[in-house]
């Protein structure tokens, strides 16, 4: 029972920037009834020396300064969905350049939020009206995609979260034609264990919420356009509610939609 004015948007991250596959991916995708394509975009592979401990020397906020293959795979994807009318919404995340972590070890340690936010003004300046959809990171609950996520067994990934969110999402807004965008936050996993921070915990640390869902000081409303979930479920079906409250399967989003409101009414992000 979808709403008629629902969009569908599909995800093939591998065949969308393959040179050799993207054509045919998006005649087969438009086929669908598709009206909108999510792009993985990885830091790492859209960057400079992305396996190097030294930091490159160039402005990186600057889309002009990167070496000039770094965007081809990126443009021409662009290209092929403004000529066809198909909407594109691109996540930024990682793998990360290994200079841009914390320690400057492996590709998912800490990435640094003021090099985040420097790629992100460089992406959203050089694609301006062209992309309008954005979203931060990919799964940031899930340690396959960010790290650490636990610390003596308290969560950690939320705060490290918040810092690349408020980074990116403040470059895109401030690039040229970008006040409008929209930004999204979250792209949360859907489930939690000892290694997955579950969504809703998630959500309460990088809004700076108690479990209670009361502000705590010091931490400033954040602008979030909206939230994305992977709400998937399991071999239960779609209509499933997992056990654990902070976990959000696509047969418990109310508590996603409760949540956001408690956020709201704490203060925690800006808006009604």
């Amino acid at each position: 029972p979808a709403a008629s004015s629902q969009v569908m948007t599909f995800e093939a991250p591998t065949e969308m920037l393959d040179d050799s596959e993207r054509e045919r991916t998006l005649d087969e995708i438009q086929d669908f009834g598709v009206k909108r394509v999510r792009a993985l975009v990885y830091w790492r592979d859209f960057s400079a020396r992305p396996n190097s401990k030294r930091t490159p020397g160039f402005n990186r906020a600057d889309h002009t300064a990167y070496p000039s293959a770094t965007w081809g795979r990126l443009d021409r994807l662009v290209d092929s969905a403004e000529r066809r009318g198909v909407e594109l919404q691109v996540t930024l995340t990682g793998p990360v350049p290994r200079w841009a972590t914390r320690s400057r070890r492996g590709h998912l340690d800490r990435p640094r939020a003021g090099e985040f936010g420097r790629w992100a003004k460089a992406v959203a300046t050089r694609y301006g009206e062209r992309v309008n959809l954005w979203s931060i990171w990919n799964e940031p609950n899930h340690p396959e995609f960010l790290k650490p996520q636990f610390k003596k067994r308290r969560p950690v990934s939320p705060r490290i979260y918040r810092g690349l969110y408020l980074s990116a999402e403040r470059a895109i807004h401030g690039a040229p034609g970008g006040s409008g965008d929209t930004v999204l936050f979250g792209e949360t996993a859907p489930i939690g264990n000892v290694h997955v921070v579950s969504p809703l915990a998630f959500l309460r640390g990088a809004m700076c919420l108690s479990s209670g869902y009361e502000k705590k000081r010091g931490c400033g409303k954040l602008r979030i356009d909206g939230y994305a979930h992977h709400a998937y479920t399991r071999r239960n079906g779609p209509n499933y509610v997992h056990p654990e409250g902070d976990d959000v399967t696509i047969g418990a989003l109310s508590r996603l939609v409760a949540a956001l409101d408690r956020a709201a009414r704490a203060g925690a992000i800006e808006g009604d």
